[in-house]
C-alpha cells in the first residue's frame, strides 16, 4: 500500500527528481529500481541498499545505507547555474567529526557541483561538522552554506538547500527542519559562477565511492526553484508527522 505524506508536498512542473520509497510508484516492494515520482523520470539505480521501515519514529519505507558500498546512481541531471530547491529526509548512524558523510552529489570530473554533506574538520572554516550545501562553479570557486545545528545520530531531520538568483549573483539558503539557519549573499555567493557538464548523480556519497552515508534516507526532492520559506515549510509540515516530529 503506498504511504502519501500528504496532500500538501509541493508538486508543481519545477520538480524534477521525487524518490519516496514509501510510495509503491517509487517502488513497488521488489527489485532494485526506484522509480522517479516526478514528470522527468530519472529512475534511480540502487546497490546494496534496503528498503525498510526499520528506524525509529518512521512510517513508511526508507533507503537504509551501510556507509560502505551502499548507493544510488541516477543520471540526465544539470543543474547548471538556475536556482534551485534541494530537498531530504536523513536519520544519519554511527558519524563523528573524523568522517564526512555526502548525501548526495551531482559531479564532473570528479568535483561536486552541487551536494549536500556533513563535512568533518576542526571547525576553523565554519562549515565543518555541521549540515551544508555546496556548489562549485567551473572556475572552482566554491560556496558552502552551514546550518548552526550540529548533526545528531540516530535523529530524523528533514534538509532543505536552496540556490537563489542566478550565477554571478546568488543567496544561499540552508533550512533544517523548516527553520532557515543560513543566509549566504554577498561575495562569496556572488562569485560563484556557471556549472556545466554534469557527469555521475549519486545519493549516499560520490560517484568515486567514498565519504558514504551511513543512516538511512526518506523522500529526496530537486525542484528548479528557489522556495521561500512558506514552501520549506510547508513540505516539512506535510510529512513531520511520518518522521515523529
Amino acid at each position: 500500500m503506498a504511504v502519501h505524506g500528504g496532500p500538501y508536498i509541493i508538486t508543481d512542473s519545477s520538480l524534477i527528481v521525487h524518490y519516496d520509497v514509501a510510495d509503491e510508484a517509487c517502488w513497488p516492494q521488489s527489485g532494485s529500481t526506484i522509480f522517479d515520482l516526478a514528470t522527468n523520470k530519472v529512475n534511480g539505480d540502487t546497490f546494496n541498499c534496503s528498503m525498510s521501515a526499520s528506524k525509529a519514529y518512521c512510517r513508511g519505507n526508507v533507503i537504509t545505507m551501510d556507509g560502505t558500498n551502499s548507493y544510488v546512481h541516477f543520471s540526465g541531471l544539470d543543474l547548471d547555474d538556475d536556482p534551485f530547491t534541494q530537498e531530504v529526509w536523513v536519520y544519519p548512524q554511527g558519524w563523528d567529526n573524523s568522517t564526512t558523510y555526502q548525501i548526495w552529489s551531482d559531479n564532473a570530473g570528479g568535483n561536486p557541483l552541487s551536494a549536500m554533506q556533513i563535512y568533518n574538520g576542526d571547525g576553523s572554516n565554519g562549515y565543518e561538522n555541521k549540515w551544508s550545501g555546496v556548489v562549485r562553479d567551473d572556475g572552482g570557486t566554491i560556496a558552502y552554506a552551514s546550518s548552526s545545528t550540529v548533526p545528531a545520530n540516530d535523529t530524523w531531520v528533514h534538509l532543505a538547500y536552496v540556490r537563489a538568483g542566478a550565477a554571478d549573483s546568488n543567496t544561499f539558503q540552508f533550512y533544517v527542519n523548516g527553520k532557515l539557519e543560513c543566509n549566504l549573499t554577498g561575495d562569496s555567493a556572488d562569485d560563484v559562477g556557471a556549472t556545466d557538464g554534469i557527469g555521475a548523480d549519486r545519493i549516499g556519497g560520490t560517484p568515486e565511492g567514498n565519504k558514504s552515508w551511513k543512516g538511512s534516507l526518506g523522500p529526496f526532492r530537486i525542484y528548479t526553484k528557489a522556495f521561500g520559506p512558506e514552501e520549506v515549510l510547508q513540505n516539512f509540515n506535510a510529512q513531520r508527522g511520518r518522521f515523529g516530529l
